[in-house]
């Protein structure tokens, strides 16, 4: 079992980006504030990780979470302040996964996870939860190098618009030094 958590501030100014490429192909990206916030936006996190052996081979596993201003944190769906309420988003998840070592080189998942950012906080078109159901497959290729593959269907629901689905097959590769 793991517990922890953050806390910080965080300026929203609004910026403008341009970029210019060299004659050799060089490019060159240049951000310009054009408009200061001194509001401080706090951003923090409370974080429970557990893992529960059922036997041998089978185990359980599972992440809850919940915070505000998350999104440089890969939560809250990217979203971290409502600039026009000037407020902080906050948001709730985490996951479920049961795992299995179906032999000493291949380990068998399956899980649920959501992002849930608070729809108070959100204005018409933001993304209000992220649900995926998922199985994935790694296999060892030597102690310290393996390969893998996840499939995953994805819906995202939004404020006052229609929900979108997609499916996803991810492969990595590990190499542990």
């Amino acid at each position: 079992m793991a517990v922890s958590g953050l806390y910080g501030t965080e300026t929203v100014d609004a910026v403008s980006k341009s970029s210019t490429t060299s004659s050799v192909g060089v490019v060159s990206e240049t951000v310009k504030v054009t408009a200061t916030d001194a509001t401080d936006y706090d951003s923090w996190l409370a974080h429970l990780a557990v893992v529960v052996p059922l036997s041998s081979k089978l185990a359980i596993q599972g992440v809850a979470w919940t915070g505000a201003n998350l999104d440089a944190y890969q939560a809250g769906i990217g979203q971290g302040v409502n600039t026009t309420a000037k407020t902080e988003i906050g948001a709730k998840g985490g996951y479920l996964q049961l795992t299995a070592n179906a032999t000493e080189k291949l380990t068998l998942g399956a899980g649920y996870g959501l992002d849930d950012p608070d729809d108070g906080d959100l204005g018409k078109g933001a993304r209000t939860l992220n649900s995926r159901v998922y199985g994935n497959a790694v296999y060892a290729l030597t102690p310290n190098a393996s390969v893998g593959v996840e499939v995953s269907q994805i819906e995202t629901e939004y404020k006052e618009q229609a929900s979108a689905d997609a499916q996803r097959v991810a492969f990595s590769g590990t190499l542990r030094f």
